[in-house]
């Protein structure tokens, strides 16, 4: 019965592993190729960049867009097939979440700025923007991940973008890892890594930096890669390490104490202690998803 309802049981298990990893593709980096007719006439030099760089700057962002859309059918694929019947949720588990996703890092920085959130007390409400196709595609990725008990369970490496308060909640926030960004990596149950990208001074409401303090006690590595100017990035990235790895116990003991609360014991009445700090773990990098259209350089280890 399961046959005919599923075809592709029939095939043989390495062909159906072939048919997996063929929905896997993630597209190669392009490189802007601007090579325009710089032969042109040069009476019409100046009009001729302005229109160069226009249409280079419309197919940069198709390209994107396609990209984008690219990833989300692949991972839609994905979890649409792990809930087609046990036997190939527990075929892509073995080729996908536990082979790849360990080489993956999800990316869920804005790719628009912060936009202000609706003022809940006094003045006018602020109504959002238009969102760009780019945008709204990649939200659309974070609501399959974030809907996925799949993706929560196995994605490890996470970097998201600073760029203001990451909170609904807030007096800013950012559509594209809506609805709580920050919760959802709280949920992560094997989350090793996060990289923070700031391209300003880090500012955030104590919801905000409560919620980075209190990611899931997995997590072996916290970076912050700094992209400012007038600052000396090396400094400021270990005084950020400092200042979470400093507060972090404090937290963690505070979850602790929910969780007895909540009944939810360690195993064999033992104490959770201090998760170990392995700052010089490295984790190698092929992968990347999500909003991956930015202006500093992806990782390739973490």
């Amino acid at each position: 019965m399961s046959d005919s309802k599923f075809p592709i049981l029939r095939l043989p298990a390495e062909i159906r592993f072939m048919i997996y990893r063929e929905i896997w593709t993630l597209p190669a980096d392009l490189d802007s190729d601007s090579d325009g007719d710089s032969d042109g006439d040069s009476d019409n030099d100046s009009d001729s960049q302005s229109d160069s760089d226009s249409d280079s700057n419309s197919d940069s962002d198709s390209e994107d867009v396609d990209q984008v859309n690219q990833q989300l059918v692949m991972i839609t694929t994905i979890q649409n097939l792990a809930i087609t019947c046990r036997k190939i949720r527990e075929e892509l588990i073995d080729e996908y979440f536990t082979r790849i996703l360990p080489k993956t890092q999800l990316h869920l920085g804005s790719v628009y700025p912060p936009l202000r959130s609706l003022y809940r007390c006094r003045g006018p409400a602020h109504r959002p923007p238009k969102l760009s196709p780019l945008a709204l595609t990649n939200y659309e990725i974070f609501e399959v991940l974030q809907s996925s008990s799949l993706f929560t369970d196995h994605l490890q490496h996470v970097s998201i973008h600073w760029g203001g308060c990451l909170c609904f909640g807030g007096s800013r926030y950012q559509i594209s890892i809506r609805p709580h960004g920050l919760d959802w990596l709280a949920e992560l149950e094997n989350l090793k890594t996060v990289e923070v990208v700031l391209t300003d001074d880090m500012v955030a409401c104590d919801n905000c930096s409560s919620k980075l303090l209190m990611l899931p006690r997995t997590l072996e590595k916290i970076l912050f890669r700094v992209f400012i100017s007038d600052v000396v990035v090396e400094e400021y990235e270990a005084q950020l390490r400092e200042w979470f790895w400093g507060q972090r116990p404090s937290f963690l003991a505070y979850m602790a104490a929910m969780e007895e609360e909540e009944d939810l014991d360690a195993p064999d009445g033992k104490e959770e202690g201090i998760p170990e700090r392995k700052e010089l773990v490295s984790h190698k990098i092929e992968h990347h998803i999500g909003a991956i259209e930015v202006e500093w350089p992806l990782s390739d280890t973490v």
